[in-house]
Formats: C-alpha cells, structure tokens, sequence
C-alpha cells in the first residue's frame, strides 16, 4: 500500500532537513545534547542527533571553526514560564528566532552603558507599571503558551567578544551570569529598554573583541 506524501516518515525527514540548516542543530553538534533545548523546540532528541549529522554535512568544519574553536560560546537561559511566554512572543512579533533574539538583545545591550532593572530575588513579575505592556505581547501572540512551573531554554552562539564583554559586566553588576541574562530578558518583555535599539544580527556580527562594547569601568589602583 503505498503511503500518503503527507506521511509522518515524510514529515521527520522534512523537520530533520530544516533543523540541520538552523542554529540548534549546529549547537547540538558543537556543544552536546541538551534535553532542554530539544523540549524547547517541542521535538524529540532523536530529531536532533540527525539533524546535528545533516548540520555537520552541510556546513563541515563551518559549524566547528565558526563556532566553536574560535573561542566562541553558547549561552542558555533557562526561563520561567512567566518569561518565556512573553519573550516568545516578542520575537514572534520581531520575527526572530528565539536564539537569534537573545543573542541580538545581548549584543545591542553590551553596547550601551546601561544595566538591567534589578529585580526581587525569585520574582519575575512585570516591573511596576509594566503590566499592561506585557500583557499586550502575550495578547497578541499566536504560539503554544508554556503551562505554568515549566521552563524554557533558549541558546544562542556568540563571538567571543561579547561572550566577555557579557560575563565581565555580570560580575561587575554583582549577580551570577544566568540571572544577569534573565534581567535582560525581563527588561525586554517589559518594554524598559528605551533607546538599545535590537536588530537581528547572526553570530559574525556580534564583536570578536571586548573591547568593541561597554565594559565596566574598573577602580584605579592606589597610588
């Protein structure tokens, strides 16, 4: 009996094509599985060790040489549902990937003096004031909301300019590096971040010097 073109074997092989074009596929090659990531993307980790093989095929030392030893590195952000539902929905909204919204966020935000709103310990509520504004993205938003006490981690690749610049200004802002992303995140999904401009960049155009973004200013030595 011959089968559907709209079968599910179809299907997988389609989804494991595209997936090996993306940057998930080439940072489960590089970095390693994450569980995490596949359960972001609603797919099975399966689907991702071929689409790593395809990705590896495609792009042959690309995804190693580009990415990974240079120096380069991955940031994840693991987010509560009260996070991630919105940010999804602000780059549905940009039409960016999730990664590509992360890793863009951060390359605008190391750009400019500014920090992010420090928030409760634990708390990921809108800012005050900020309600409606959140309330809006998710309004106007068509994906699948992540239930409630689940998480979502977004990935991204970035040079290793600003994966510098990033560290130093979370030790500088005194908060660990995975809670110093977040309040970037919060910032954005609660509309505070003003003038920082975000355009979509991929991961070459993200700095390969720190010195390229606003690095903390350090206290002069005592005479």
């Amino acid at each position: 009996m011959r089968k559907a073109p709209g079968s599910a074997e179809r299907f997988r092989r389609d989804l494991v094509e595209r997936l090996a074009r993306t940057e998930f596929a080439r940072l489960w090659a590089t970095s390693g599985a994450d569980p995490e990531v596949a359960e972001s993307l609603g797919v099975l980790p399966g689907v991702l060790d071929e689409a790593a093989i395809g990705a590896r095929a495609l792009f042959g030392r690309t995804a190693h040489t580009d990415l990974h030893a240079i120096g380069g590195a991955a940031f994840h952000v693991h987010m509560p549902s009260v996070l991630a539902n919105p940010f999804c929905s602000a780059a549905e909204r940009m039409t960016m990937g999730r990664g590509q919204l992360l890793r863009s966020l951060l390359h605008a935000a190391m750009q400019s003096p500014r920090e992010p709103t420090m928030r409760p310990a634990r708390s990921w509520a809108p800012a005050p004031g900020q309600e409606p504004f959140r309330a809006a993205l998710e309004r106007r938003s068509k994906i699948k909301r992540i239930e409630p006490g689940r998480r979502l981690t977004v990935a991204c690749w970035v040079q290793p300019g600003l994966a510098d610049a990033v560290r130093q200004r979370a030790v500088a802002f005194g908060v660990p590096l995975m809670r110093y992303l977040a309040l970037w995140v919060a910032d954005l999904v609660d509309g505070l971040l003003g003038a920082v401009a975000i355009d979509c960049v991929g991961v070459a155009q993200t700095f390969d010097a720190a010195s390229a973004y606003a690095l903390p200013v350090l206290p002069s030595a005592p005479p």
